[in-house]
């Protein structure tokens, strides 16, 4: 959506985000501190856990939000929640990073965010509004089922 309504570019963040936004951002935020907790005692599944219940809150938002039918009637939200929505899979990628190296990888080559900046110590530094995307493409192969 990004590269067929904002010209490829990462849209600005909004000056006042939503309380959706914020939710969203602060769910990702508690994920990561309940998978550092989790990894420093060595509870790798308790870490992905937190992520992936993450990830599911970054569906859903997308899913609530329906930029799609905002882009209509409200362009400004809609890139509101295409910001959010892209900052959200930024940090959760690099977040994902040591469970799935080669698709966060991928996510984060679609972000544009260089090799430098994938390390958790980037998680605190978002995503550059204007950033010029590459053409969107899969990340992971479909799932596709013999029908037998």
């Amino acid at each position: 959506m990004i590269a067929k309504n904002c010209e490829g570019r990462v849209p600005a963040p909004p000056a006042f985000p939503d309380a959706a936004d914020t939710a969203l951002l602060n769910a990702i935020d508690a994920a990561q501190s309940k998978a550092a907790c989790a990894m420093a005692d060595l509870a790798i599944g308790q870490a992905l856990e937190a992520i992936w219940g993450a990830m599911s809150e970054a569906n859903l938002y997308f899913a609530d939000q329906a930029p799609w039918a905002l882009r209509k009637s409200d362009p400004a939200r809609a890139d509101t929640v295409l910001y959010t929505t892209a900052e959200a899979i930024r940090r959760l990628a690099i977040m994902a990073s040591w469970a799935i190296p080669d698709g966060a990888a991928k996510m984060l080559d679609l972000l544009a965010i260089a090799p430098d900046a994938r390390g958790f110590n980037a998680l605190g530094s978002p995503l550059a509004p204007g950033a010029e995307l590459p053409p969107p493409s899969g990340v992971f192969p479909r799932l596709e089922l013999d029908a037998a």
